[in-house]
């Protein structure tokens, strides 16, 4: 197998190139600069800025030039940023937007023609998202983040079926809390939080069954499915008590 691993220097991304690494023949990694990158037989690191769509297409092209096809390209460098409604800023929301949208989808655009290739060769190439568990229920802070991800998977919900006629089969990965230095910035609680090498043999997992979605953890993400199908009269009643807004609205009001 030839796979491409992006956002691969650290968390989860970390984790699945060394979960695949026996597995591929080429297995190149990605992120901003290649020295924190995992190194070894059949490491190849491929640096771009999620920032710079000129850098991604450079990265692509530097892939075609080693290989013919790609069989597995998993999109995984993504940003999070919180605001509340009380420091909102437009620049905060285009940077998450730019990474996480914006740079997937440049990515995907730039690998495609491997990905065809693959599939011309009789084999059954995957594409596979990493996005959030985030888009089952956006919360309080998380107004930018849900945002990139929710407008992320309607745009691979959408390329899915086309995708399909072609040959290419998608993945859309809802994770919950994983323990990577990006969520350990957080400042609240995280509950049913899972290591990054635990979450990349479940994605794994999923990637071999050729699951249209893989959730995890289970029961953490049926209760945010559960409290999303709520009448928003109700849902909105339940989830503004975690607002940290509601706990500054008597000095916002002063």
């Amino acid at each position: 197998m030839n796979i491409w691993i992006t956002g691969a220097s650290k968390g989860i991304g970390r984790a699945l190139a060394l979960e695949f690494k026996s597995d591929a023949d080429h297995l190149f990694v990605s992120s901003r600069t290649s020295d924190d990158l995992p190194s070894g037989n059949g490491l190849i690191p491929i640096a771009f800025d999620a920032f710079s769509p000129h850098t991604i297409e450079r990265a692509a092209s530097e892939v075609s030039a080693k290989i013919a096809s790609l069989d597995l390209l998993i999109a995984n460098a993504g940003i999070c940023e919180y605001q509340d409604s009380t420091d909102m800023t437009l620049d905060l929301t285009r940077r998450v937007m730019a990474v996480n949208y914006e740079a997937t989808i440049a990515l995907i655009i730039g690998a495609l023609p491997l990905l065809r290739a693959s599939a011309k060769l009789g084999n059954r190439p995957q594409l596979v998202v990493i996005s959030s568990s985030i888009t089952l229920l956006p919360l309080p802070r998380s107004s930018a983040y849900a945002a990139s991800k929710a407008a992320l998977e309607a745009f691979i919900q959408s390329l899915r079926y086309d995708l399909h006629n072609e040959g290419i089969d998608v993945t859309i990965v809802q994770p919950g809390f994983v323990d990577t230095p990006l969520t350990r910035l957080n400042d609240f609680a995280m509950p049913m939080l899972i290591t990054a090498p635990e979450a990349a043999k479940r994605i794994r997992r999923g990637i071999i069954q050729r699951k249209h979605i893989v959730r995890f953890p289970k029961r953490f993400t049926t209760i945010l499915g559960a409290i999303g199908l709520l009448p928003e009269r109700l849902k909105v009643s339940l989830i503004r008590r975690i607002s940290t807004v509601n706990t500054k609205k008597q000095e916002l009001h002063k």
